[in-house]
């Protein structure tokens, strides 16, 4: 991750380029925008983890923690995906 520290601009330009791709395969998409919007979460958890997970300063804070406020987010993402079609069709 040093490296990464030291050049944040490869960082950007990824970003960047991932944004904008984005774009172009939600457009050719068959997929209901709920399923676009589930993989699009689903690819941020899958990256960010690994950074989270990895610095020591990010799990420390995540110990102090309260568990209602883990427990609130557990929940909320579990009735996220019921919520989220009912809300984009009206």
């Amino acid at each position: 991750m040093k490296f990464l520290e030291k050049h944040p601009m490869i960082m950007i330009v990824v970003g960047v380029i991932g944004i904008s791709l984005s774009a172009i395969f939600v457009k050719y998409s068959e997929a209901p925008a709920a399923v676009t919007a589930a993989y699009r979460l689903l690819w941020t958890v899958g990256l960010m983890t690994p950074v989270v997970i990895g610095k020591a300063g990010f799990r420390a804070e995540l110990r102090k923690t309260e568990k209602k406020t883990v427990l609130l987010c557990a929940v909320s993402g579990i009735f996220w995906p019921f919520i989220l079609p009912h809300g984009l069709s009206r």
